[in-house]
């Protein structure tokens, strides 16, 4: 990456971290093969982020972390993930990835504040320590319990609960990807490649992914290794391509964990100019558009049958005269 678009990717690591720390339900974060100038830029400009909580900072990547993930969710304490891993070296190098956990943890105290000579770091370190009262809802504060759109599982026997962290899932979201997330799922990862190129590298998460399925099939790893793509498609009419920044699908993810809806998800996310507007009202729209055609062509023919017969009649009048 260059250094205008790692300084960008710093910045959606800091919005990513701002967006869990508010949400209603918050997941497991982790930042994987965190090192090279990207850990650099931390170390020395966004300093602050040694304060963070509810996040973790990995040099090993995301296939080793979300190995450690399943420890973390089933460890004491169940899914709270408010941990952070300090002893991070400074060898690590290459692409970052994001993972998040589908579960919720407890509430995370506010990030140290931090003055920035950049003004877009400043604007996240604005939002980031931002008191409770000005934010637009409190966070949800009890960690390891299945809340939300997984309260259906609260009631699990031990036996089935003990199937369900069994059938947890490691998926790479892509766009690239053949398969679509319908859904997000208990005891599960999920990894967002920390990329920002300018559409430089298409199809470059996919293939890390595909890499990674390969590399742990050929070690024998019990793990594996999915690809999926959020379902956008399905849901919403683009005007541009869909490819979102890393933030972004973060956030709808949070925000599907509140509603386990993801046109709403979408719509309270995807930036305006990206033009996005919910396939289900563009359809109505559409019927709507198409009835009131029909409806005037009805009306228009109508018309010229009522002159037709207002024609006719003269003409019988004055045969009749």
């Amino acid at each position: 990456m260059r250094d205008n678009e790692r300084i960008s990717l710093a910045s959606q690591i800091t919005r990513c971290y701002s967006d869990n720390k508010n949400s209603l339900f918050r997941a497991h974060l982790t930042v994987c093969s965190f090192g090279g100038q990207l850990r650099k830029r931390f170390d020395t400009i966004l300093t602050h982020y040694t304060g963070w909580r509810g996040v973790r900072f990995l040099d090993e990547d995301f296939i080793l972390a979300s190995e450690m993930a399943k420890g973390w969710m089933l460890g004491e304490g169940g899914r709270k993930g408010n941990g952070k891993e300090n002893e991070t070296k400074k060898t690590g190098i290459g692409a970052n990835e994001q993972t998040i956990g589908a579960e919720g943890i407890e509430e995370a105290k506010a990030a140290t504040k931090e003055t920035k000579p950049n003004s877009e770091d400043k604007a996240e370190s604005n939002r980031e320590t931002q008191p409770q009262s000005q934010q637009s809802r409190k966070p949800e504060t009890e960690g390891g319990q299945f809340k939300g759109v997984f309260s259906k599982y609260a009631d699990l026997a031990d036996s089935d609960k003990k199937k369900l962290q069994e059938e947890g899932e490691v998926v790479y979201l892509t766009s690239d990807s053949p398969h679509t997330l319908t859904e997000m799922k208990p005891y599960s990862t999920y990894i967002i490649g920390g990329l920002v190129d300018k559409n430089r590298e298409k199809g470059i998460c996919y293939k890390r992914a595909c890499e990674a399925a390969g590399k742990c099939k050929a070690e024998g790893r019990k793990m594996e290794v999915k690809t999926a793509k959020l379902p956008i498609g399905e849901y919403l009419e683009m005007s541009s391509r869909k490819v979102l920044a890393t933030n972004h699908v973060n956030e709808i993810m949070l925000k599907w964990l509140e509603c386990g809806d993801w046109g709403e998800a979408f719509m309270r996310v995807i930036p305006k100019r990206k033009g996005g507007k919910l396939r289900e009202e563009e359809e109505k729209a559409a019927q709507e558009e198409e009835d009131e055609d029909e409806a005037g062509v009805e009306e228009e023919g109508l018309n010229e049958d009522n002159d037709e017969v207002v024609e006719e009649a003269g003409e019988t009048g004055n045969h009749e005269e």
